[in-house]
């Protein structure tokens, strides 16, 4: 459902989440409050069922916000280049590797602008868990 709906403006995005994902996004969740006690805590569909009780709020502010994307896909992937690459650019060997990670990180910073209505904090929560 939710690819079919990827370019379509936030409003009508919104306007189909709830049409269509709400309902079954309820159901799931009566479903899981339905289990009860019918499963051991500790066995893995007892920690899927925690889990996802857990993060119920989470999961449905897709229903209250149609720039939300349900999946995080794109953030990890972004994450993760950081993680990989931190200790590879906390000493530059060479004049190259140095003028890559200076575009790596202006990459970061042009994303933290974008992103966020405080990129600064961004941007020291990021030099500071590099160093």
């Amino acid at each position: 459902m939710e690819q079919g709906w990827r370019g379509l403006p936030a409003t009508e995005r919104l306007a189909q989440r709830k049409e269509h994902l709400q309902p079954q996004m309820d159901a799931f969740f009566k479903w899981l409050f339905e289990l009860g006690d019918s499963y051991l805590p500790k066995s893995k569909l007892g920690r899927a069922v925690e889990y996802a009780l857990g993060h119920e709020v989470g999961l449905r502010a897709v229903l209250q916000d149609g720039r939300l994307e349900l999946s995080n896909n794109r953030a990890e992937r972004a994450v993760k280049e950081l993680v990989m690459g931190r200790k590879n650019w906390l000493f530059s060997q060479s004049k190259r590797g140095a003028v890559a990670t200076g575009i790596y990180l202006i990459k970061c910073a042009q994303n933290c602008r974008d992103k966020s209505p405080r990129p600064s904090s961004i941007l020291e929560l990021f030099v500071c868990g590099i160093t």
